[in-house]
């Protein structure tokens, strides 16, 4: 979160330049130094520096902003493009050892209409072995604003990225399984591109493992069911 809070939250007013291109773009914030007089450089709110040959520049002028306000919308547009990284553990209990497991995801997707997010993610999560989740994803945004509520549905499948310690006269490989979850979260906006994550989600998972007798060579195919709570935090890119 420190790495994208706005360094003046005071609620007073302070001027910005806004750039008008001839193209329509508009860009809002300080103007800075000018090595090239043929281009212009300015600092966005969102703390971009971008370059602009004066030639495409329409008008330069000065407005009064206001932190909160203007920077974060007022109504929430998951247009476009985005991605959401996020991390945290699967919480619960059972015969296996680690009880508490890291979770580590990178979700793409694309916002339809404000109202919804659908899209794919991979990620890295440990369970008796670490695993490789590859799903689908939609969310449902329940009110636009500032503070973002959503409910979230994935599902998808895991491969396996190692096997189980072999016993003696017994091999183990692990193939993988099937995944989904369901849960719950919000998306704290802290400008109009950026927001910051909480969610807390149901999450099952299996994995199948082919275990082997060296001296037989009879197979046996166990399946190992998970069900968690899934608490994680990231963040939005817009």
């Amino acid at each position: 979160m420190i790495f994208f809070i706005i360094l003046n939250v005071s609620g007073q007013k302070y001027t910005v330049d806004v750039i008008r291109l001839k193209n329509g773009d508009v860009y809002k914030g300080i103007v800075i130094e000018q090595p090239d007089p043929g281009v212009l450089k300015i600092e966005t709110l969102c703390q971009n520096i971008m370059h602009f040959n004066r030639k495409d520049v329409e008008s330069i002028t000065s407005e009064k902003f206001k932190p909160y306000s203007s920077a974060i919308p007022s109504s929430f547009g998951p247009k476009g493009y985005l991605n959401i990284t996020d991390f945290g553990m699967l919480i619960g209990t059972g015969n296996n050892s680690k009880n508490a497991i890291l979770s580590i995801s990178s979700f793409n997707g694309y916002g339809f209409s404000s109202r919804y997010i659908v899209g794919a993610g991979i990620g890295v999560e440990l369970f008796e072995t670490i695993i490789l989740p590859m799903y689908f994803e939609t969310r449902w945004i329940i009110a636009n604003n500032k503070f973002t509520p959503f409910l979230n549905l994935k599902a998808g499948y895991s491969l396996a990225l190692e096997d189980p310690v072999s016993y003696w006269g017994e091999n183990y490989n692990s193939t993988g399984g099937y995944l989904y979850g369901t849960g719950i979260g919000v998306l704290i906006w802290t400008n109009n591109r950026n927001a910051f994550e909480i969610n807390f989600h149901y999450r099952y998972q299996d994995i199948k493992t082919v275990r082997t007798y060296e001296w037989s060579h009879e197979t046996t195919t166990l399946t190992t069911k998970y069900n968690r709570l899934e608490l994680k935090f990231g963040f939005l890119f817009q």
